[in-house]
């Protein structure tokens, strides 16, 4: 009989690829993954201007528990990877990637 693993987590995990506009350094990439990791003002701003209402009235922004950067636990992480070779479809540059999930959101679906 076969096993299927089943997660009974709610998830809303995903994966995004950016094009950085400029090469910056290793040390210039963490000073501002730190920068915003260790400032949840810098978050909470994000939140309240970006988020659609409906999430926002579903979460309380005041509890760091359940509204937080989640960019260094389990799977989830931020990378800064170069692309510089003529084979691929991407362009040449710096692209930050980052896997994480958006735990805010476990409450509405």
């Amino acid at each position: 009989m076969p096993f299927i693993p089943v997660d009974a987590t709610v998830n809303v995990c995903g994966t995004a690829v950016y094009r950085l506009n400029q090469k910056i350094s290793i040390k210039e990439f963490k000073r501002r993954l730190n920068n915003v990791m260790e400032n949840r003002e810098t978050y909470l701003k994000y939140a309240t201007t970006h988020l659609p209402v409906q999430i926002l009235n579903s979460i309380n922004l005041e509890r760091a528990d359940k509204f937080y950067w989640n960019y260094n636990v389990g799977n989830h992480f931020v990378i800064l990877a170069e692309q510089d070779s003529e084979n691929s479809e991407l362009p040449k540059g710096q692209y930050m990637v980052v896997h994480a999930s958006a735990i805010e959101l476990k409450k509405i679906i």
